[in-house]
This record gives structure tokens, C-alpha cells and sequence, in this order.
């Protein structure tokens, strides 16, 4: 449904449905000429949905982001100057599987936002192989040429649960007991060719 006058649009709410995905978009359009636009997102993704997005993965699981948006037409720049983002993350439980490997990670958590060319990852938080990782990411100048950075650690990664990711029977006899800790730096100017690892684990 949308409201319409001579100086503005507001949508209550836009929905769209793609299987068992959905979108909601509750938003108002002023000043046309130049327009600004405030609005509210909530986005259900149904993992198995987008299955031939990445053919030879098959996922399950569901995610949550909802947040706000904001868009005013920037004096000068490109578009994505005007944009601001801002919004939370959340899952149960999300399971990734393919020829060669398979893994599930539980209680994904995460804040994100975008604002002046600027997307931030904040408090990524997810339970996998019996332990836990966070992580932080910051990515500048996504008008330009972007520049990112990822923080990540790590802790009670058990290598016995690491050793049954691999579908490989080999792998999975050998004797491995103990756990992973640790943290990394990276970061890449452009594309992922230009990955630097600071710090490895």
C-alpha cells in the first residue's frame, strides 16, 4: 500500500516475496526534486531459496536482518554518499554443505552500517565447531576504490569437530584431538587478489 500527495510518497509497508523469503519496506519519499527518503526494512531469508545462486552448495537455515535506511541526494559525489544503513543480523543456525565439505554455524549475531561510503561490521559474534568466533570488518571508500579490514578471533575451536568438516574419509581417521584459539588481521585494497594477513592465527 502507498499514501501519494504533491510532496511526498509513503509506503506502508512494500512487500515482496521470493518462495519463502520475504521483504518489508515502510518508507516515506519527500522532496522530489531532490529526494530524501526514511524508512524501516525487515528481511526474512530462507536459505534453501537461493540454492541456485551458488550451485554445489546446498544451505538451510534462516536469517534475520531488519534495521533503518536513509537516503538524501548528496550535494556532490556519488549516490552511495547519500545512503545510511543501519541494522542487526541474526540466526539460529545456518548449515552450508557441497561435494567437499560441510558445516553448520549456530547463534550468528551481528550490528552493521553503512553511511558515507563507509559499511561497518560490528560485533559479529557465531558459535561453530564447539567454540566461538567474533569478528569486526570495516570497509572505506565504497564509492572509490574500496579498502577493507577484518579483525577475527577465535577460541574452544575443537579440532576433533574442524577435522569432520572436510568430506574426506582420510581426514576424518586421523587422530586429532585438542582445540584452536587465536586472532588474525587481514585486509585488501580492490579485490581479494590484493589480501594482505596481518597477524595469522
Amino acid at each position: 500500500q502507498f499514501t501519494a500527495t504533491p510532496s511526498s510518497v509513503s509506503l506502508k509497508p512494500l512487500a515482496v516475496t521470493v518462495r519463502s523469503s520475504t521483504i518489508a519496506l515502510r518508507a516515506k519519499v519527500t522532496n522530489y526534486s531532490q529526494p530524501k527518503v526514511d524508512g524501516t526494512y525487515d528481511i526474512h531469508i530462507h536459505a534453501e531459496d537461493f540454492d541456485s545462486l551458488s550451485p554445489g552448495v546446498e544451505a538451510e537455515g534462516e536469517v534475520q536482518l531488519s534495521g533503518a535506511i536513509r537516503f538524501e541526494t548528496p550535494s556532490a559525489g556519488a549516490a552511495i554518499q547519500g545512503l545510511w544503513l543501519d541494522g542487526r543480523l541474526a540466526s539460529d543456525r545456518v548449515q552450508a554443505a557441497s561435494r567437499a565439505a560441510e558445516m553448520e554455524v549456530q547463534h550468528v549475531a551481528a550490528s552493521y552500517q553503512l553511511a558515507e561510503g563507509r559499511f561497518e561490521v560490528r560485533a559479529l559474534v557465531a558459535d561453530l565447531l564447539h567454540g566461538r568466533l567474533s569478528a569486526h570488518m570495516t570497509v572505506r571508500h565504497l564509492d572509490r576504490t574500496p579498502q577493507a579490514e577484518v579483525s577475527a578471533s577465535v577460541e574452544a575451536i575443537a579440532l576433533e569437530a574442524l577435522q569432520q568438516v572436510p568430506r574426506n574419509p582420510s581426514v576424518k581417521q586421523l587422530p586429532i584431538t585438542g582445540t584452536l584459539a587465536g586472532q588474525t588481521q587481514a585486509c585488501w585494497t580492490g579485490s581479494l587478489e590484493n589480501l594482505q594477513i596481518a597477524s595469522p592465527f
